[in-house]
């Protein structure tokens, strides 16, 4: 596993050439807590019908979420194209020398073209790594876009 960029693609529709249009679009929005309970969150998402699934808070390679690339994985069960953008790498979950990446994910049966990450401009100082955080849960050591 190597660290990625700032976006990572895939697809898993099985039929992408057949797009159903409807009068209405169904769209999941979910912050799903790093994915810590995948199965059940897939199981969930199965039964929505949903045409978009806008996922917050997923995991790419963490311990927590046994090293996972949660949204692919949800994708891949649900036979959707997916983008996962991350939001900032997980100092305290890097696993073998590699980064562990927390962020957002897009799925959807339709295709996902022009995907792309809207950084802040100005991001708080808080969880920039300093020597005197401490290892406590609620000061997890963060990396994320521009710091100032």
């Amino acid at each position: 596993m190597e660290r990625i960029k700032e976006l990572e693609t895939g697809s898993f529709t099985t039929t992408p050439d057949q797009i159903k249009l409807s009068d209405a679009v169904r769209i999941v929005n979910w912050n799903i807590n790093r994915g810590q309970q995948l199965n059940e969150v897939i199981e969930f998402l199965a039964g929505t019908g949903a045409d978009l699934v806008l996922l917050q808070e997923a995991d790419w390679n963490a311990p927590r979420t046994h090293c996972r690339n949660v949204a692919r994985e949800i994708a891949q069960a649900l036979q959707m194209n997916y983008v996962f953008g991350w939001e900032f790498e997980e100092l305290a979950q890097r696993h073998n020398g590699m980064p562990a990446y927390h962020g957002q994910a897009t799925l959807s049966q339709f295709p996902l073209l022009n995907s792309r990450i809207l950084r802040f401009n100005c991001q708080s100082r808080f969880w920039l790594p300093r020597w005197f955080i401490p290892r406590m849960k609620p000061f997890q050591r963060r990396l994320g876009a521009e710091w100032r």
